[in-house]
Protein backbone atom coordinates (compact mmCIF):
# COMPACT_ATOMS: atom_id res chain seq x y z
CA UNK A 1 0.00 0.00 0.00
CA UNK A 2 2.53 2.36 0.82
CA UNK A 3 4.27 1.61 -2.26
CA UNK A 4 1.58 2.82 -4.34
CA UNK A 5 0.85 6.18 -2.34
CA UNK A 6 4.28 7.32 -2.60
CA UNK A 7 3.57 6.46 -6.20
CA UNK A 8 0.91 8.53 -6.47
CA UNK A 9 2.60 11.34 -4.67
CA UNK A 10 5.51 11.67 -6.90
CA UNK A 11 2.62 11.55 -9.76
CA UNK A 12 0.72 14.18 -8.28
CA UNK A 13 4.27 16.52 -8.45
CA UNK A 14 5.43 15.44 -11.49
CA UNK A 15 1.97 16.46 -13.57
CA UNK A 16 1.71 19.38 -12.31
CA UNK A 17 5.41 20.53 -11.60
CA UNK A 18 8.55 21.28 -13.75
CA UNK A 19 11.57 19.39 -13.04
CA UNK A 20 12.18 19.68 -9.32
CA UNK A 21 15.52 21.22 -8.10
CA UNK A 22 17.82 19.44 -6.65
CA UNK A 23 16.78 18.92 -2.75
CA UNK A 24 18.13 21.27 -0.17
CA UNK A 25 20.45 20.43 2.42
CA UNK A 26 19.76 21.78 6.14
CA UNK A 27 20.52 24.99 6.38
CA UNK A 28 22.60 24.71 9.76
CA UNK A 29 24.30 21.79 8.65
CA UNK A 30 26.29 23.99 6.19
CA UNK A 31 27.08 26.10 9.39
CA UNK A 32 29.05 23.19 11.14
CA UNK A 33 31.10 21.78 8.19
CA UNK A 34 34.18 23.44 8.80
CA UNK A 35 35.22 19.96 10.02
CA UNK A 36 34.51 18.82 6.35
CA UNK A 37 35.95 21.77 4.92
CA UNK A 38 39.01 20.57 6.43
CA UNK A 39 39.28 17.39 4.84
CA UNK A 40 39.40 19.12 1.36
CA UNK A 41 37.73 19.85 -1.80
CA UNK A 42 34.20 19.84 0.18
CA UNK A 43 32.63 16.99 -1.83
CA UNK A 44 35.14 13.87 -0.60
CA UNK A 45 32.40 13.51 2.03
CA UNK A 46 30.51 11.33 -0.46
CA UNK A 47 33.43 9.16 -0.90
CA UNK A 48 34.69 8.79 2.98
CA UNK A 49 31.03 9.46 4.76
CA UNK A 50 32.52 8.20 8.18
CA UNK A 51 35.39 10.83 7.73
CA UNK A 52 33.38 13.52 6.59
CA UNK A 53 30.92 13.25 9.81
CA UNK A 54 34.06 13.06 11.90
CA UNK A 55 33.56 15.28 14.80
CA UNK A 56 29.78 16.63 14.07
CA UNK A 57 26.89 16.72 16.54
CA UNK A 58 25.25 13.59 15.90
CA UNK A 59 21.84 15.26 14.90
CA UNK A 60 23.64 16.84 11.84
CA UNK A 61 25.37 13.65 10.93
CA UNK A 62 22.26 11.12 11.52
CA UNK A 63 20.36 14.16 9.25
CA UNK A 64 23.40 14.00 6.31
CA UNK A 65 23.24 10.30 6.53
CA UNK A 66 19.22 10.64 6.09
CA UNK A 67 20.40 12.99 2.90
CA UNK A 68 22.49 10.22 1.70
CA UNK A 69 20.38 7.21 1.93
CA UNK A 70 17.56 9.67 0.19
CA UNK A 71 19.74 10.36 -2.63
CA UNK A 72 20.12 6.27 -2.62
CA UNK A 73 16.08 6.08 -2.92
CA UNK A 74 16.10 4.57 0.48
CA UNK A 75 13.37 6.43 2.44
CA UNK A 76 13.03 3.61 4.77
CA UNK A 77 16.22 3.65 6.16
CA UNK A 78 15.95 7.56 6.06
CA UNK A 79 13.11 7.68 7.96
CA UNK A 80 15.23 6.41 10.76
CA UNK A 81 18.02 8.58 10.42
CA UNK A 82 16.12 11.22 10.23
CA UNK A 83 14.13 10.34 13.46
CA UNK A 84 16.90 9.73 15.58
CA UNK A 85 18.05 13.52 14.65
CA UNK A 86 14.46 14.90 15.42
CA UNK A 87 14.60 12.90 18.82
CA UNK A 88 17.86 15.16 19.51
CA UNK A 89 16.48 18.44 17.86
CA UNK A 90 12.78 18.61 17.94
CA UNK A 91 13.25 22.29 17.39
CA UNK A 92 14.12 22.33 14.03
CA UNK A 93 11.88 22.83 11.12
CA UNK A 94 13.57 21.88 8.21
CA UNK A 95 14.55 18.75 9.59
CA UNK A 96 10.92 18.00 10.38
CA UNK A 97 10.41 19.18 6.39
CA UNK A 98 12.74 15.99 5.81
CA UNK A 99 11.39 13.68 7.93
CA UNK A 100 8.28 14.45 6.29
CA UNK A 101 9.82 13.76 2.69
CA UNK A 102 11.19 10.66 4.12
CA UNK A 103 7.96 9.31 5.40
CA UNK A 104 5.76 10.76 2.17
CA UNK A 105 8.25 8.88 -0.59
CA UNK A 106 7.65 5.86 1.89
CA UNK A 107 4.43 6.23 0.99
CA UNK A 108 3.27 6.91 4.65
CA UNK A 109 1.38 10.04 4.26
CA UNK A 110 -0.52 10.83 7.65
CA UNK A 111 3.07 10.59 8.86
CA UNK A 112 3.91 12.99 6.54
CA UNK A 113 1.22 15.26 7.22
CA UNK A 114 2.42 15.08 11.00
CA UNK A 115 5.78 15.97 9.98
CA UNK A 116 5.08 18.87 8.04
CA UNK A 117 2.82 20.06 10.50
CA UNK A 118 5.58 20.36 12.68
CA UNK A 119 7.49 22.20 10.21
CA UNK A 120 5.02 24.54 9.97
CA UNK A 121 4.29 25.29 13.75
CA UNK A 122 8.34 25.83 13.57
CA UNK A 123 8.61 28.06 11.12
CA UNK A 124 5.01 29.67 10.36
CA UNK A 125 6.19 32.13 7.97
CA UNK A 126 7.75 29.87 5.91
CA UNK A 127 5.07 28.90 2.86
CA UNK A 128 7.37 25.82 1.48
CA UNK A 129 5.94 23.70 4.61
CA UNK A 130 2.29 23.58 3.92
CA UNK A 131 3.05 23.57 0.35
CA UNK A 132 4.80 20.18 0.73
CA UNK A 133 1.89 19.21 3.41
CA UNK A 134 -0.59 20.26 0.53
CA UNK A 135 1.36 18.15 -2.43
CA UNK A 136 0.96 15.03 0.44
CA UNK A 137 -3.30 16.50 0.94
CA UNK A 138 -3.76 16.02 -2.96
CA UNK A 139 -1.54 12.81 -3.55
CA UNK A 140 -3.84 11.41 -1.01
CA UNK A 141 -7.25 12.54 -2.82
CA UNK A 142 -7.94 15.05 -0.44
CA UNK A 143 -7.47 18.31 -2.68
CA UNK A 144 -9.86 20.95 -0.75
CA UNK A 145 -7.54 20.37 2.17
CA UNK A 146 -4.71 20.23 -0.36
CA UNK A 147 -6.19 23.86 -1.37
CA UNK A 148 -6.68 25.16 2.01
CA UNK A 149 -2.69 24.50 2.60
CA UNK A 150 -2.01 26.57 -1.27
CA UNK A 151 -4.37 29.04 0.08
CA UNK A 152 -2.35 29.41 3.27
CA UNK A 153 1.30 29.25 1.44
CA UNK A 154 0.00 32.40 -0.95
CA UNK A 155 -1.37 34.23 1.87
CA UNK A 156 2.47 34.05 3.28
CA UNK A 157 4.12 35.08 -0.14
CA UNK A 158 1.21 35.84 -2.96
CA UNK A 159 3.73 35.87 -6.30
CA UNK A 160 4.46 32.18 -5.45
CA UNK A 161 4.30 30.42 -8.67
CA UNK A 162 4.86 26.94 -7.55
CA UNK A 163 2.05 27.32 -4.90
CA UNK A 164 -0.31 28.95 -7.68
CA UNK A 165 0.29 26.51 -9.91
CA UNK A 166 -0.19 23.53 -7.23
CA UNK A 167 -3.51 25.17 -6.31
CA UNK A 168 -4.51 25.38 -10.01
CA UNK A 169 -4.09 21.78 -9.84
CA UNK A 170 -6.22 21.27 -6.67
CA UNK A 171 -8.68 23.26 -8.10
CA UNK A 172 -9.01 21.44 -11.34
CA UNK A 173 -9.41 18.44 -9.27
CA UNK A 174 -12.25 19.64 -7.46
CA UNK A 175 -13.91 20.84 -10.37
CA UNK A 176 -13.46 24.30 -9.54
CA UNK A 177 -12.30 25.00 -13.75
CA UNK A 178 -12.37 28.71 -13.60
CA UNK A 179 -10.38 29.03 -10.36
CA UNK A 180 -7.80 26.83 -11.98
CA UNK A 181 -8.01 28.91 -15.40
CA UNK A 182 -7.20 32.02 -12.79
CA UNK A 183 -4.26 30.54 -10.72
CA UNK A 184 -2.66 29.27 -13.73
CA UNK A 185 -2.94 32.51 -15.05
CA UNK A 186 -1.33 34.31 -12.25
CA UNK A 187 1.31 30.99 -12.13
CA UNK A 188 2.21 31.95 -15.70
CA UNK A 189 2.94 35.18 -14.82
CA UNK A 190 5.81 34.62 -12.21
CA UNK A 191 7.59 32.08 -14.06
CA UNK A 192 6.89 31.94 -18.08
CA UNK A 193 9.07 28.94 -18.50
CA UNK A 194 7.36 26.22 -16.21
CA UNK A 195 5.20 23.67 -18.23
CA UNK A 196 2.64 23.06 -15.27
CA UNK A 197 0.67 26.21 -15.04
CA UNK A 198 0.25 25.76 -19.08
CA UNK A 199 -1.02 22.05 -18.63
CA UNK A 200 -3.10 22.97 -15.86
CA UNK A 201 -4.57 25.50 -17.51
CA UNK A 202 -5.12 23.72 -20.83
CA UNK A 203 -7.05 20.62 -19.06
CA UNK A 204 -8.99 23.26 -17.30
CA UNK A 205 -9.97 25.19 -20.90
CA UNK A 206 -11.24 21.45 -21.84
CA UNK A 207 -13.74 21.08 -19.19
CA UNK A 208 -14.57 24.52 -19.36
CA UNK A 209 -15.71 23.71 -23.10
CA UNK A 210 -12.74 26.05 -24.50
CA UNK A 211 -11.14 23.67 -27.19
CA UNK A 212 -9.21 25.95 -29.20
CA UNK A 213 -7.73 27.78 -26.15
CA UNK A 214 -6.84 24.46 -24.60
CA UNK A 215 -4.90 23.62 -27.41
CA UNK A 216 -2.71 26.92 -26.87
CA UNK A 217 -1.95 25.92 -23.59
CA UNK A 218 -1.23 22.64 -24.43
CA UNK A 219 1.47 23.36 -27.31
CA UNK A 220 2.91 25.84 -24.83
CA UNK A 221 3.52 23.04 -22.31
CA UNK A 222 4.45 20.69 -24.72
CA UNK A 223 7.19 22.97 -25.75
CA UNK A 224 8.56 23.37 -22.75
CA UNK A 225 8.12 19.55 -21.69
CA UNK A 226 8.07 17.60 -25.11
CA UNK A 227 7.94 13.99 -22.94
CA UNK A 228 4.78 14.82 -20.73
CA UNK A 229 2.13 12.63 -21.36
CA UNK A 230 -0.50 14.15 -19.46
CA UNK A 231 0.19 16.72 -21.88
CA UNK A 232 0.08 14.98 -24.82
CA UNK A 233 -3.16 13.04 -24.03
CA UNK A 234 -5.44 16.15 -23.56
CA UNK A 235 -3.89 17.85 -26.69
CA UNK A 236 -5.13 14.79 -28.30
CA UNK A 237 -8.50 15.21 -26.33
CA UNK A 238 -8.70 19.06 -27.38
CA UNK A 239 -7.75 17.99 -31.30
CA UNK A 240 -10.80 15.86 -31.14
CA UNK A 241 -13.19 17.99 -30.01
CA UNK A 242 -12.11 20.11 -32.86
CA UNK A 243 -12.36 17.29 -35.20
CA UNK A 244 -8.81 16.94 -35.92
CA UNK A 245 -9.29 12.94 -34.95
CA UNK A 246 -5.69 12.24 -36.91
CA UNK A 247 -3.79 14.99 -34.96
CA UNK A 248 -6.04 13.52 -31.66
CA UNK A 249 -4.70 10.02 -32.32
CA UNK A 250 -1.00 10.98 -33.25
CA UNK A 251 -0.91 12.73 -29.64
CA UNK A 252 -2.40 9.84 -27.82
CA UNK A 253 0.57 7.51 -29.79
CA UNK A 254 2.53 9.72 -28.21
CA UNK A 255 1.18 9.60 -24.59
CA UNK A 256 1.41 5.75 -24.65
CA UNK A 257 4.79 5.34 -25.81
CA UNK A 258 5.60 7.25 -22.56
CA UNK A 259 3.23 5.79 -19.90
CA UNK A 260 2.29 2.53 -21.95
CA UNK A 261 0.11 1.33 -18.85
CA UNK A 262 -2.12 4.25 -18.88
CA UNK A 263 -5.74 2.66 -19.91
CA UNK A 264 -7.26 6.23 -20.40
CA UNK A 265 -5.03 6.97 -23.30
CA UNK A 266 -5.71 3.55 -24.79
CA UNK A 267 -9.85 4.96 -24.28
CA UNK A 268 -9.33 7.99 -25.96
CA UNK A 269 -6.85 6.70 -28.74
CA UNK A 270 -10.29 4.47 -29.17
CA UNK A 271 -12.49 7.40 -30.23
CA UNK A 272 -10.25 8.72 -32.46
CA UNK A 273 -9.61 5.71 -34.16
CA UNK A 274 -13.29 5.51 -34.32
CA UNK A 275 -14.52 8.74 -35.85
CA UNK A 276 -11.62 7.47 -38.25
CA UNK A 277 -13.70 4.70 -39.07
CA UNK A 278 -11.10 2.03 -37.59
CA UNK A 279 -13.37 -0.20 -35.43
CA UNK A 280 -10.98 -2.87 -35.66
CA UNK A 281 -8.39 -0.51 -33.80
CA UNK A 282 -10.55 0.75 -31.67
CA UNK A 283 -11.72 -2.65 -30.37
CA UNK A 284 -7.99 -3.55 -29.76
CA UNK A 285 -7.66 -0.04 -27.66
CA UNK A 286 -10.29 -0.59 -25.24
CA UNK A 287 -9.46 -4.18 -24.93
CA UNK A 288 -6.28 -3.05 -23.91
CA UNK A 289 -7.57 -0.49 -21.27
CA UNK A 290 -9.86 -3.27 -20.01
CA UNK A 291 -6.77 -5.61 -19.42
CA UNK A 292 -5.24 -2.68 -17.51
CA UNK A 293 -8.56 -1.60 -15.49
CA UNK A 294 -10.69 -4.47 -15.65
CA UNK A 295 -13.36 -2.80 -13.60
CA UNK A 296 -13.42 0.48 -16.18
CA UNK A 297 -17.17 1.25 -17.11
CA UNK A 298 -16.32 3.99 -19.81
CA UNK A 299 -13.58 0.99 -21.43
CA UNK A 300 -16.55 -1.12 -21.73
CA UNK A 301 -19.26 1.31 -23.00
CA UNK A 302 -16.82 2.74 -25.35
CA UNK A 303 -15.97 -1.37 -26.79
CA UNK A 304 -20.06 -1.35 -26.73
CA UNK A 305 -20.04 1.57 -28.85
CA UNK A 306 -17.45 0.40 -31.40
CA UNK A 307 -19.01 -3.19 -31.64
CA UNK A 308 -22.38 -1.69 -32.19
CA UNK A 309 -20.65 0.27 -35.25
CA UNK A 310 -18.96 -3.04 -36.64
CA UNK A 311 -22.95 -4.46 -36.55
CA UNK A 312 -21.94 -7.15 -33.43
CA UNK A 313 -24.71 -6.46 -31.05
CA UNK A 314 -24.17 -9.85 -29.39
CA UNK A 315 -21.17 -8.45 -28.27
CA UNK A 316 -21.95 -5.01 -27.65
CA UNK A 317 -25.56 -5.97 -25.41
CA UNK A 318 -22.79 -7.84 -23.33
CA UNK A 319 -20.48 -4.76 -23.03
CA UNK A 320 -23.33 -2.17 -22.02
CA UNK A 321 -24.29 -4.72 -19.90
CA UNK A 322 -21.11 -5.26 -18.15
CA UNK A 323 -20.71 -1.58 -18.12
CA UNK A 324 -24.11 -1.30 -15.92
CA UNK A 325 -22.99 -4.28 -13.44
CA UNK A 326 -20.17 -1.43 -12.73
CA UNK A 327 -21.34 1.55 -12.85
CA UNK A 328 -25.35 1.21 -12.33
CA UNK A 329 -26.25 4.47 -11.97
CA UNK A 330 -24.63 4.89 -15.65
CA UNK A 331 -27.71 6.20 -17.73
CA UNK A 332 -25.72 6.29 -21.18
CA UNK A 333 -24.89 2.87 -21.36
CA UNK A 334 -28.68 2.07 -20.43
CA UNK A 335 -29.52 4.45 -23.24
CA UNK A 336 -26.71 2.89 -25.80
CA UNK A 337 -28.03 -0.83 -24.90
CA UNK A 338 -31.64 0.31 -25.44
CA UNK A 339 -30.75 1.97 -28.51
CA UNK A 340 -29.43 -1.63 -29.63
CA UNK A 341 -31.59 -3.46 -28.74
CA UNK A 342 -34.21 -1.48 -30.42
CA UNK A 343 -32.75 -1.88 -34.03
CA UNK A 344 -32.77 -5.60 -32.99
CA UNK A 345 -35.99 -5.56 -32.92
CA UNK A 346 -36.35 -6.04 -29.33
CA UNK A 347 -38.90 -3.07 -28.11
CA UNK A 348 -40.07 -4.56 -25.66
CA UNK A 349 -36.62 -5.28 -23.65
CA UNK A 350 -35.58 -1.41 -25.58
CA UNK A 351 -38.47 -0.04 -23.78
CA UNK A 352 -37.02 -1.34 -20.32
CA UNK A 353 -33.57 0.00 -20.50
CA UNK A 354 -35.36 3.35 -21.42
CA UNK A 355 -37.51 3.17 -18.29
CA UNK A 356 -34.25 3.08 -16.61
CA UNK A 357 -32.16 6.04 -18.24
CA UNK A 358 -35.54 8.12 -17.90
CA UNK A 359 -35.51 6.88 -13.85
CA UNK A 360 -32.34 8.34 -13.52
CA UNK A 361 -32.91 11.04 -15.91
CA UNK A 362 -36.46 12.41 -16.23
CA UNK A 363 -35.47 15.08 -18.09
CA UNK A 364 -33.52 13.22 -20.55
CA UNK A 365 -35.53 14.07 -24.11
CA UNK A 366 -33.47 11.81 -26.38
CA UNK A 367 -34.70 8.83 -24.06
CA UNK A 368 -38.23 9.85 -24.00
CA UNK A 369 -37.97 10.55 -27.70
CA UNK A 370 -36.20 6.93 -28.06
CA UNK A 371 -38.99 5.07 -25.22
CA UNK A 372 -41.57 6.76 -27.61
CA UNK A 373 -40.28 5.24 -30.38
CA UNK A 374 -40.20 1.56 -29.12
CA UNK A 375 -43.36 1.81 -27.65
CA UNK A 376 -44.72 2.50 -31.19
CA UNK A 377 -42.98 -0.76 -32.92
CA UNK A 378 -44.48 -2.42 -29.83
CA UNK A 379 -48.28 -1.03 -31.06
CA UNK A 380 -48.61 0.86 -27.84
CA UNK A 381 -49.72 3.77 -29.72
CA UNK A 382 -50.98 5.53 -26.47
CA UNK A 383 -47.44 5.62 -24.41
CA UNK A 384 -45.97 6.50 -27.30
CA UNK A 385 -47.88 9.84 -27.14
CA UNK A 386 -47.63 10.10 -23.54
CA UNK A 387 -43.93 10.45 -23.89
CA UNK A 388 -43.80 12.83 -26.67
CA UNK A 389 -46.58 15.39 -24.82
CA UNK A 390 -43.38 14.75 -21.98
CA UNK A 391 -40.93 15.72 -24.49
CA UNK A 392 -42.91 18.90 -26.20
CA UNK A 393 -43.79 19.80 -21.89
CA UNK A 394 -40.19 20.39 -21.70
CA UNK A 395 -39.82 21.75 -24.84
CA UNK A 396 -42.41 23.38 -26.93
CA UNK A 397 -40.46 24.01 -30.13
CA UNK A 398 -39.84 20.04 -30.68
CA UNK A 399 -40.19 19.94 -34.24
CA UNK A 400 -38.97 16.04 -34.50
CA UNK A 401 -41.70 15.04 -31.71
CA UNK A 402 -44.41 16.93 -33.17
CA UNK A 403 -43.73 15.40 -36.35
CA UNK A 404 -43.34 11.66 -34.52
CA UNK A 405 -46.59 12.32 -32.71
CA UNK A 406 -48.32 13.61 -35.80
CA UNK A 407 -46.56 9.93 -37.81
CA UNK A 408 -48.57 8.39 -35.02
CA UNK A 409 -52.06 10.38 -35.40
CA UNK A 410 -51.79 9.70 -39.10
CA UNK A 411 -51.20 5.94 -38.43
CA UNK A 412 -54.42 5.59 -36.12
CA UNK A 413 -56.69 8.00 -39.04
CA UNK A 414 -56.62 11.11 -36.45
CA UNK A 415 -55.98 13.18 -39.77
CA UNK A 416 -56.93 16.68 -38.57
CA UNK A 417 -54.88 16.63 -35.45
CA UNK A 418 -51.84 14.88 -37.57
CA UNK A 419 -52.19 17.88 -40.09
CA UNK A 420 -51.84 20.60 -36.62
CA UNK A 421 -48.83 18.29 -35.19
CA UNK A 422 -47.19 18.98 -38.90
CA UNK A 423 -48.18 22.61 -38.96
CA UNK A 424 -46.37 23.11 -35.21
CA UNK A 425 -43.31 21.44 -37.15
CA UNK A 426 -43.29 23.82 -39.61
CA UNK A 427 -43.67 26.85 -37.48
CA UNK A 428 -40.73 25.17 -35.42
CA UNK A 429 -38.79 24.39 -38.17
CA UNK A 430 -39.71 26.10 -41.26
CA UNK A 431 -37.20 23.93 -43.34
CA UNK A 432 -38.24 20.84 -41.89
CA UNK A 433 -39.13 18.52 -45.41
CA UNK A 434 -39.73 15.87 -43.67
CA UNK A 435 -42.78 17.56 -42.15
CA UNK A 436 -44.08 19.32 -44.96
CA UNK A 437 -43.80 15.46 -46.91
CA UNK A 438 -45.82 13.91 -44.09
CA UNK A 439 -48.10 16.95 -44.11
CA UNK A 440 -48.87 15.89 -48.08
CA UNK A 441 -49.65 12.41 -46.53
CA UNK A 442 -51.66 13.15 -44.14
CA UNK A 443 -53.63 15.75 -46.48
CA UNK A 444 -53.65 13.06 -49.27
CA UNK A 445 -54.89 10.55 -47.07
CA UNK A 446 -57.72 12.46 -45.60
CA UNK A 447 -58.79 13.56 -49.28
CA UNK A 448 -57.53 16.88 -49.77
CA UNK A 449 -55.20 16.21 -52.71
CA UNK A 450 -54.74 20.33 -53.91
CA UNK A 451 -53.24 20.74 -50.24
CA UNK A 452 -50.73 17.52 -50.58
CA UNK A 453 -49.96 18.40 -54.02
CA UNK A 454 -48.78 21.89 -52.37
CA UNK A 455 -46.87 20.23 -49.80
CA UNK A 456 -45.32 17.68 -52.43
CA UNK A 457 -44.17 20.78 -54.72
CA UNK A 458 -42.46 22.14 -51.88
CA UNK A 459 -40.78 19.12 -50.90
CA UNK A 460 -39.21 18.88 -54.72
CA UNK A 461 -38.21 22.39 -55.11
CA UNK A 462 -36.43 23.38 -51.72
CA UNK A 463 -35.90 19.89 -49.81
CA UNK A 464 -32.36 18.49 -49.63
CA UNK A 465 -33.09 15.13 -49.01
CA UNK A 466 -33.10 12.54 -52.21
CA UNK A 467 -35.03 10.14 -50.58
CA UNK A 468 -38.08 12.52 -49.43
CA UNK A 469 -37.66 14.06 -53.05
CA UNK A 470 -38.29 10.70 -55.00
CA UNK A 471 -41.29 10.07 -52.72
CA UNK A 472 -43.18 13.33 -53.19
CA UNK A 473 -42.14 13.00 -56.97
CA UNK A 474 -44.03 9.97 -57.20
CA UNK A 475 -47.23 11.35 -54.96
CA UNK A 476 -47.29 14.53 -57.82
CA UNK A 477 -47.13 12.03 -60.70
CA UNK A 478 -50.19 10.09 -59.01
CA UNK A 479 -52.12 13.71 -58.32
CA UNK A 480 -51.44 13.95 -62.38
CA UNK A 481 -52.88 10.86 -63.32
CA UNK A 482 -55.78 11.90 -61.42
CA UNK A 483 -56.74 14.88 -63.46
Amino acid sequence: MRSKLSGKLAQWNQSQAEPPPKRPRTVKVLITLAGIMAVGAGGLWYLHPRLATAGLDPWVRLTLQGDRQMDSHDPTSAIDSYERAWALRPDEAELAAKLGDARAADGDFSGAVESYNAAVTLAPDDPTYRIKRGDVHAAAGHHEIAVADYDQAISLKPDHAGALRQRAAAKLEVGDYQGAVDDAAKSIAVKLDDPGPFRVRGRARLALGDPAGALADLDESIRLAPDSAIALHARGRAKQMLGDAGGAESDHNRAILIEPVNPDYYIDRALARRARGNLTGAITDLAKAIELRPKDARAHLERANARRDRGDRHGAVADYTRAIELEPGRAVAYFHRGITRAAWGKPTAAVADFNKVIELEPTNIDALIARSDAKERSRDFGGAITDLNQVLHLDPKHAYAYCARGDIRRELGDYPNAIQDYDHAIQAKPDYGYAYYSRGQARWDSGDPGGAVSDFRWVVDRSTDPSLVKLATQYLSAAGNMQ
